[in-house]
């Protein structure tokens, strides 16, 4: 089995973080341990907290890293010198954390508690996958629709686009209780292309059910000045709320016809379809 190991010297306690592998899918385990090794002296350990962390950009050309997601190991106890003390954890990944197509965009840092220590500064790297509603998601819209899949995008909790009062997407950037939003963008082919440029879906809440939030793109033959005013303004865009039970995600059929429904009954804004 390959081990990942994030080692650090913290007072004069040792951490390993051993990971069972480095490679994960979303909605699955994240499983591992955290072992203790004693230093030169006595020292008090607390509370050990896990963190997975990602870059996100904060301006134009600066990026902090934030966590996307962190779970507590509680421990109270007394590390004599040399000792070793094992901590195994195992927490669900959350369906909402990015997608990485590389291993060096998130990493895990864990960070013990022990008075007057420094902060640890050691990471390493894992590889989070698609869930398996997202790969369900992914493979109807490329497979059954004909979309070209373009690419994901993460906004962490310090992006805060303006959002006028009331926008569809208010309630899932500024009340969310989940630090990343997560954009699958494709480019639409085949039946709906006379109709959409292109259409983003936003992944909402998934601990009880699966929404989705379609930002559809629709297309115009306006001229080239109105159409850029039209894209800059967001004024040629539609939100449509979507919700899916996780117990009918396997049936590929009942999704399809659902988003099928959806890309079919919406029309344009009245205003693209009035102002010319």
């Amino acid at each position: 089995m390959l081990k990942k190991i994030i080692s650090n010297m913290i007072g004069n306690v040792k951490v390993d973080t051993i990971l069972s592998k480095d490679e994960f899918a979303l909605g699955d385990p994240f499983e591992g341990e955290v072992v203790l090794k004693g230093g030169i002296r006595e020292q008090e350990v607390r509370n050990i907290h896990i963190y997975l962390m990602r870059r996100f950009r904060v301006a134009k050309n600066r990026t902090e890293a934030y966590p996307c997601y962190s779970f507590t190991i509680p421990v109270n106890l007394i590390m004599k010198p040399g000792e070793k003390y094992r901590c195994p954890f195992r927490f669900m990944l959350p369906i909402y954390l990015p997608v990485t197509f590389s291993k060096r965009e998130v990493w895990v840092q864990t960070d013990v508690e022990i008075p007057h220590a420094i902060d640890p500064t050691d990471k390493d790297y894992v590889k989070l996958n698609m869930s398996s509603f997202e790969r369900i998601l992914t493979t109807i819209m490329i497979e059954r629709f004909g979309f070209r899949h373009g690419y994901v995008t993460h906004h962490g909790s310090a992006q805060k686009p303006y959002l006028y009062p009331g926008h569809p997407l208010a309630s899932l950037y500024e009340k969310r209780d989940y630090p990343v939003v997560k954009s699958y963008y494709y480019d639409v082919e085949g039946r709906f292309a006379e109709k959409y440029r292109n259409v983003s879906i936003m992944i909402g809440n998934c601990i009880e059910q699966f929404d989705l939030y379609f930002k559809l793109h629709f297309k115009n033959d306006k001229s080239l000045y109105k159409r850029v005013f039209d894209e800059l303004s967001e004024i040629d865009q539609k939100v449509v709320y979507l919700s899916l039970n996780f117990n009918t995600m396997e049936n590929y059929d009942l999704i399809e016809n659902k988003i099928r429904t959806l890309l079919e009954q919406e029309d344009k804004p009245y205003y693209m379809v009035n102002d010319r």
